[in-house]
C-alpha cells in the first residue's frame, strides 16, 4: 500500500471518528435526564444542558409528605440531574479534545506527506 493510500485511510478514519464525536456532544446536549424524587414523589426533567426542563409531581403521594420534606427532596433531585448532565458534558468535551488530537496529527501526517 503506498504511503499516500495510506493517509487517505487515515483521513478517512479520522473523518469518521470527528462525526462520531460530534453526535455523541450533540445526543449529550439534547438528551433529557429524568431524576426520581425520593419517596415517589415524582420526577425532576433535565436537559442536558442543565436547564431545568420541568418537575412532574404525583399528587398523589404529594399529601404524604410535608413542604419542608418536598423542598429537601426537589433540592437532591435536582442536584442529582445537574450531576448527570455534567457528566454529559464533561464526556463530550473530553470527545472533542480527543478529536482535536486526531486533527491535529492528520495535518501534521499531510505536511509530512507534502514533504515528500
Amino acid at each position: 500500500m503506498s504511503r499516500m493510500t495510506e493517509l487517505e485511510n487515515f483521513a478517512r478514519e479520522l473523518e469518521e471518528s470527528y462525526r462520531r464525536h460530534v453526535a455523541a456532544g450533540e445526543a449529550a446536549l439534547a438528551r433529557e435526564i429524568r431524576q426520581p424524587i425520593e419517596g415517589g414523589l415524582g420526577t425532576v426533567r433535565m436537559r442536558g444542558t442543565g436547564q431545568l426542563a420541568a418537575i412532574d409531581l404525583d399528587q398523589v403521594n404529594l399529601r404524604y409528605t410535608t413542604a419542608n420534606a418536598l423542598g429537601r427532596q426537589l433540592l437532591a433531585a435536582i442536584s442529582a440531574a445537574e450531576q448527570e448532565a455534567l457528566r454529559g458534558r464533561e464526556q463530550a468535551r473530553e470527545a472533542s479534545t480527543a478529536t482535536r488530537t486526531e486533527l491535529r496529527v492528520l495535518s501534521a501526517s499531510r505536511r509530512r506527506t507534502r514533504e515528500y
